[in-house]
């Protein structure tokens, strides 16, 4: 008899819980011009998907989703979408090394020559501890690179260990920009 009462309640509690949803009142005509005035305004103030940054930041990510997949060769060969890109843009798949804190080997060495620009520093600063990269360290990396025809970018960090070895190349797209 307990079962039932206690089944007979549950019913019953979930029965008006159910019916007290229909007592919503509908919103007015004016309610609604309000709403989609304001969604008006939200949607002019927002970039449309033709505007050249969104296009931009949108293919870089694109790349970049590739990229992190391990789809390398398809990230670097990606067509731009925009034909004619203006003075001020420029795409380049870039990584910084910097700083360097310990020599890169392995498959992050390999996986060099599928960026258009690599940049290279050392740590700065005067933290206790502050690791200051050996020469080899940079002169892989470097050879790594040109074996690739990859500009490399020395920080001027790097410029007292470096010596007349110290280089600050850049890519065509920024040479043939003027930049």
């Amino acid at each position: 008899m307990r079962k039932i009462s206690v089944v007979l309640s549950i019913l019953l509690i979930m029965t008006f819980l159910l019916t007290a949803c229909d007592e919503i009142q509908p919103a007015s005509k004016a309610d609604v011009k309000k709403t989609l005035s304001i969604g008006d305004k939200l949607a002019a103030n927002q970039p449309t998907p033709n505007d050249i940054d969104y296009s931009l930041e949108r293919y870089n990510l694109i790349r970049r989703a590739y990229w992190v997949n391990g789809q390398r060769e398809k990230a670097r060969t990606l067509p731009c979408p925009i034909a004619d890109i203006p003075l001020g843009y420029i795409i380049l798949f870039t990584v910084s090394i910097e700083p360097l804190l310990d020599e890169i080997v392995g498959i992050a060495i390999e996986n060099l020559k599928y960026f258009d620009w690599v940049i290279i520093g050392a740590e700065t600063g005067n933290r206790k501890g502050k690791v200051i990269p050996k020469r080899e360290w940079v002169e892989n990396i470097v050879s790594e690179c040109k074996q690739y025809g990859i500009p490399v970018f020395m920080k001027n960090s790097l410029r007292d260990i470096m010596g007349s070895d110290f280089i600050q190349e850049l890519p065509e797209q920024i040479k043939s920009k003027g930049v």
